[in-house]
């Protein structure tokens, strides 16, 4: 029984994969890029926008650091690594959204 929902899950993802690539760009107005904070700071275009993102990038490092200090048996657990997976997406996200907000585009 779980091996046949595995595989169904697995195709599932497969499918929305292969619907993603094949798709064609979702057209986007190009005053979504018409921020509020227009403002350069310290040399850094749209400042406000930017430096928001530092708590994700801060918050995000230090849950990596705190993972993976983590030594012992226990390691290597799902639990460790679901913990290791968000904190990186949410370091990820801080270091994207960070460079798209210096000079937003649909590009």
């Amino acid at each position: 029984m779980t091996d046949k929902r595995n595989i169904f899950i697995l195709l599932l993802v497969l499918a929305g994969i292969l619907w993603a690539i094949l798709s064609p760009p979702i057209p986007q107005s190009l005053d979504y890029n018409q921020y509020a904070d227009q403002r350069t700071l310290a040399g850094i275009p749209h400042f406000s926008n930017v430096v928001s993102n530092l708590p994700f990038l801060l918050i995000g490092c230090w849950g990596l650091f705190l993972g993976l200090r983590k030594k012992g048996v226990g390691w290597k657990t799902p639990a460790t690594m679901a913990f290791l997976a968000f904190f990186a997406g949410m370091a990820l996200i801080g270091l994207g959204s960070g460079f798209y907000h210096l000079q937003p585009s649909n590009a």
